[in-house]
């Protein structure tokens, strides 16, 4: 289990990592301080072939990639109004993932929230696929966290509506599940993960504290 610590303020991004788990040659610091205005990452995964984090933005969208000196790079863009919580790096197929949910629905009740998933080549930063669900459930959405299976489906979760939505590898997706279980007081689905020896998904439920 990947052990972080993530600490975040309007003026600067603290990224505390105990990084002898990811061995590389040479010499690793302690601590990697990223300052970057405003960035309020949600997300974090690990790119092991560049050495870098990967961290989604709830202030700005898009991803940034974080360096062991802290440089904190913008690879790829995101969408206007939209946030960027959940990225997932699939190493596999040089992508990363991004849930992309509307933040002011947090505050709004009323708002519609989205539930929407972009996909960016590694290497470049380029956007592979941009889905966005928001209109196949009435429910208020909003996208939260992701996986990817082995074939490269992708899955999410919405945290006010009960969905986890299935995105296949060229961008095509659909509800996969919907249940009354999920959709609970206030935050519902959370984080999610794809077992791969058992071939099958853990979802986290906030608002019940159950897996």
């Amino acid at each position: 289990m990947l052990k972080r610590i993530l600490i975040a303020s309007v003026l600067l991004v603290t990224l505390a990592l105990p990084l002898a788990l990811y061995a590389q040659e040479g010499d690793l610091p302690d601590m990697v301080l990223a300052a970057h205005p405003g960035l309020h990452p949600e997300g974090i995964d690990w790119d092991a072939e560049r050495g870098v984090f990967v961290t989604g933005s709830l202030t700005e969208g898009g991803v940034f990639t974080v360096a062991d000196d802290g440089t904190v790079t913008q690879l790829g863009e995101g969408h206007e109004g939209l946030a960027s919580t959940g990225v997932h790096v699939d190493a596999e197929r040089n992508r990363v993932l991004a849930t992309m949910p509307d933040f002011s629905a947090t505050q709004d009740p009323e708002a519609p929230g989205s539930a929407a998933l972009a996909a960016y080549d590694l290497d470049t930063g380029e956007e592979l696929f941009f889905t966005d669900l928001t209109d196949l459930d009435p429910g208020r959405d909003f996208a939260n966290d992701v996986t990817v299976d082995a074939e490269g489906n992708a899955y999410f979760t919405t945290s006010f509506s009960g969905v986890i939505y299935r995105v296949d590898p060229e961008g095509n997706g659909e509800i996969f599940l919907s249940s009354d279980e999920f959709a609970v007081e206030g935050f519902g689905l959370n984080g999610i993960d794809y077992h791969p020896e058992g071939n099958y998904l853990l979802v986290a439920v906030a608002g019940t504290g159950s897996l």
